[in-house]
């Protein structure tokens, strides 16, 4: 390929008005071969231009560049663009394109901050959004055809004028009409076509097409000059899943399919989303998040600004301080990831919300097995900056960060029952908040597995790890009476614990009385020696390399099976946690990061404790290490304490 001279590369020329975009006019040709042609012009939103808006996926790996004639100047454009503007190049008149990666000077910070700032209004105005999937294979066209007639056959669907569109049923429990064998031929029929051909595509993967599909009037997707409206095509999948829904059987392509259908979902969840209250101002975002967590960007910035545009209240409001400083969130490159996500928690903070801090910690961030020595990741005063990743603020890129604690539940209350915490920002420092609250004992005894999911033994380890904790609970804390009691509900967390539920519908905590019935039929036939489960497992362990859960299930008696959802709750609290002793003698689950020394801390109007560590070089500051349940408070017990509140700063 002919080197490109540096006179010959384009320069853009900034905007004149910050509230307008620029067009490409890409010019016609009758030769699909041609050179690619076009021009940029700059246009005022406001005025409704006409154009198309383009919809692909970035960074895609790639050896070579392609090019573009901009202006008689040549502009490097990436592969898949190049292929997407052959196909979209129309051969009697030039085509008004708004694409990200050419109308965007993508090296100037400023441009590129107000640009994205206008992302959602440019997508709401654009006639149409041409979504780029790749170039067709030998198997495309029978795929989309499949799908084409998926979507407009009748299969006795009842779509009610009421319902939230494609998507709907997802919240519903919709099935299909019909008898069991009619509704298995859809779920059958779709082992013909290569259906993976189109659900494997990148563009399922990115996180800006949420709000780029979510936006649009209307939209197709391309896959080479094969194409289908987006209706038709989140129509089909619903059919699809509907179809899965009545007949408990998985469709073939069924990963793949599980790609795109998180689209769709997301994209009819946003309108509920929209019109749900939400106790805690955060829990907006991070329900929204916890949705788009798979979703992939190039730009770990881009795990907020790709949002703004969606119309989440809490996010997009603005919020006034007491020195009159706005939160408003605006897209800003020039800022560090580690700011951008800071911005985002003070924002929450400034609505008195301090939800954030259960999705924050640094156990959040570092998930070593067996706990491990974090004093590297505390900082010390003066705080540095502007890397600096506060503990108090959630790592919105890390899908761990919204990772479901195996023992929290909605019934947790170890502050609702007092007035919501008094929190205050920093006046100096972004990276500091205040937090009112009481530490009310600090960790004296921790016991944990380490890698107990790769153990080569976990049926035995989860025994003896049992057998080792109440042990030390018995030496450490004699006096207290109530261990067949106490010890059991902190395992399972007061009956929270998720995998206690195994094959039942009960919603909230198990009730007390079968938490002990469970644990009493654990110790005699998990731990005991010739115990049902016990014995159980060693025999089908014998027969294969590797039991699954439900196999073990399966065989075990009633009692055998209590037994074993004990066990197998226990696997999913302990694969995250540690049991601990207090120094006042409480017994509680703790994250694995967790060291002796560190302080329980509750917080008003929070459902659980947080561990804090102290920072060296400042006798006020702390860090969060993460939520921890602790016998005896999680109730609002420590209400009447309120007196004895203190104010701790977190970093």
């Amino acid at each position: 390929m002919t080197a490109i001279q540096p006179a010959d590369v384009y320069t853009y020329s900034a905007l004149v008005h910050s509230d307008s975009i620029r067009l490409l006019q890409l010019q016609p040709s009758n030769n699909s071969g041609a050179t690619l042609v076009g021009q940029l012009s700059e246009v005022h939103l406001a005025d409704k231009p006409e154009f198309e808006a383009l919809s692909y996926a970035w960074g895609l790996d790639e050896s070579e560049p392609s090019f573009l004639t901009l202006d008689n100047s040549s502009f490097s454009i990436s592969e898949n663009l190049a292929a997407a503007l052959h196909i979209f190049r129309l051969t009697d008149k030039p085509r008004n394109l708004w694409i990200d990666a050419i109308s965007i000077n993508q090296k100037d910070n400023n441009e590129r901050s107000s640009q994205v700032a206008q992302m959602a209004a440019i997508y709401k105005t654009a006639t149409m959004v041409l979504v780029w999937l790749g170039e067709s294979t030998a198997g495309t066209e029978a795929a989309l055809q499949f799908l084409r007639d998926v979507a407009t056959d009748d299969h006795g669907l009842d779509l009610s004028a009421g319902s939230a569109g494609p998507g709907w049923f997802q919240f519903s429990g919709r099935t299909l009409k019909g008898s069991h064998e009619e509704v298995m031929q859809i779920v059958e029929s779709t082992a013909k076509p290569r259906l993976d051909d189109i659900f494997e595509r990148a563009w399922f993967t990115r996180l800006w097409i949420i709000q780029e599909i979510a936006l649009a009037k209307s939209a197709a997707l391309f896959c080479g000059r094969e194409s289908i409206e987006w209706e038709l095509f989140a129509i089909s999948l619903c059919v699809l899943k509907a179809a899965m829904n009545t007949t408990r059987v998985g469709i073939a392509w069924l990963s793949s399919f599980k790609k795109a259908w998180h689209v769709v979902d997301v994209k009819a969840s946003l309108r509920v989303a929209l019109h749900t209250f939400y106790m805690s101002p955060y829990n907006e975002l991070a329900n929204f998040m916890d949705m788009v967590k798979g979703q992939k960007c190039k730009d770990n910035r881009d795990r907020i600004y790709a949002l703004l545009g969606l119309g989440l209240y809490h996010l997009s409001n603005d919020i006034k301080s007491s020195n009159g400083m706005g939160s408003k969130i605006i897209p800003d490159y020039s800022k560090s990831t580690a700011e951008v996500y800071t911005h985002v928690a003070r924002h929450y903070v400034l609505q008195g919300d301090l939800f954030i801090l259960h999705h924050a910690g640094l156990w959040r961030r570092l998930s070593p097995p067996g706990g491990c020595k974090v004093q590297e990741y505390v900082p010390e005063v003066p705080l540095p900056s502007p890397d600096y990743h506060p503990s108090w603020v959630p790592d919105f890129n890390n899908a761990e960060s919204f990772k479901r604690i195996p023992w929290f539940s909605d019934d947790s209350s170890a502050g609702f029952s007092m007035r919501p915490a008094g929190v205050a920002l920093d006046q100096h420092s972004i990276k500091r908040i205040h937090v009112a609250g009481r530490i009310i004992d600090t960790i004296e005894r921790r016991i944990a597995i380490p890698g107990l999911a790769r153990s080569s033994n976990m049926f035995q380890a989860v025994c003896d790890l049992v057998e080792s904790c109440l042990g030390a609970h018995l030496e450490l804390t004699p006096w207290r009476p109530t261990t067949e009691l106490d010890f059991p509900l902190t395992l399972m967390a007061d009956g929270v614990a998720r995998s206690l539920k195994y094959g039942t519908h009960t919603e909230g905590r198990i009730p007390v009385a079968d938490v002990v019935e469970m644990y009493h039929f654990f110790n005699k036939h998990c731990r005991g020696k010739d115990g049902e489960v016990r014995l159980k497992v060693a025999e089908l362990s014998a027969k294969a390399d590797s039991v699954s859960s439900q196999e073990i299930y399966e065989v075990l008696t009633e009692e055998g099976r209590k037994a074993f959802r004990f066990y197998d709750a226990l696997c999913d609290v302990f694969e995250q946690s540690q049991f601990m002793i207090s120094a006042g003698g409480r017994i509680g689950l703790i994250p694995m990061l967790a060291e002796l020394g560190d302080a329980v801390f509750v917080v008003p109007g929070l459902a659980t404790p947080y561990l804090l560590r102290g920072v060296k070089g400042s006798d006020a500051d702390f860090v969060v290490i993460g939520p921890c349940y602790v016998r005896g408070i999680m109730d609002g017990e420590m209400a009447s304490s309120t007196s004895e509140w203190e104010t701790v700063s977190l970093v």
